[in-house]
């Protein structure tokens, strides 16, 4: 069955009860599922739910831990250029300790976080902060697109993973509307 083909996207059903998508067939003979839907569902230790959007939504306090400043600078843009109604504040970390001392001392509800950093890498730093903020909504963000990362992120905590080369307003609104329910 080619439905991911002709829809130009997959969606992986990967170990654990994960759910991921991606542009890439590493998989050929794995079972693979096509959603038409206008949201990417991904489980991870409860339920996900996708927010409607409404005019009293919460506005959010975003995280984007990278230490590439340019990238950085172009998705803090992005999400006030196209979310600036949704968005409260947009703090930033150059590795994955700094982001873990930002997390000690403020509320954040969504954290960008990319693979390859200084001290400590994204993966571990998931982990960490997921084990400690349990609401916490981590998304990873990475050029890397083999699917060896995807999983270690998803098991290490993220709720979804954005390749660097794809970001587009769609794929930012799908990361925002993820909501994490018990």
């Amino acid at each position: 069955m080619d439905l991911g083909r002709k829809a130009g996207s997959w969606l992986y059903r990967l170990p654990a009860g994960f759910l991921c998508r991606s542009e890439i067939d590493l998989f050929p003979n794995h079972i693979f599922y096509f959603l038409c839907i206008n949201f990417l569902y991904i489980r991870v230790r409860g339920r996900p739910v996708i927010k409607e959007q409404s005019s009293g939504m919460k506005k959010l306090k975003v995280l984007i831990v990278d230490d590439n400043p340019h990238f950085v600078n172009a998705l803090k843009f992005m999400l006030l250029d196209y979310f600036e109604d949704r968005i409260e504040s947009i703090s930033t970390a150059i590795d994955g300790q700094e982001c873990l001392n930002q997390l000690k001392n403020k509320v954040c509800d969504f954290v960008f976080m990319d693979i390859n950093m200084p001290n400590m890498n994204g993966i571990e730093t998931t982990r960490q902060a997921t084990i400690l903020y349990r609401n916490l909504i981590v998304i990873a963000v990475s050029f890397h697109s083999e699917m060896k990362y995807v999983v270690q992120m998803i098991e290490a905590g993220a709720r979804s993973y954005i390749i660097k080369d794809e970001i587009s307003r769609e794929s930012l609104e799908k990361a925002l509307a993820i909501e994490y329910t018990f």
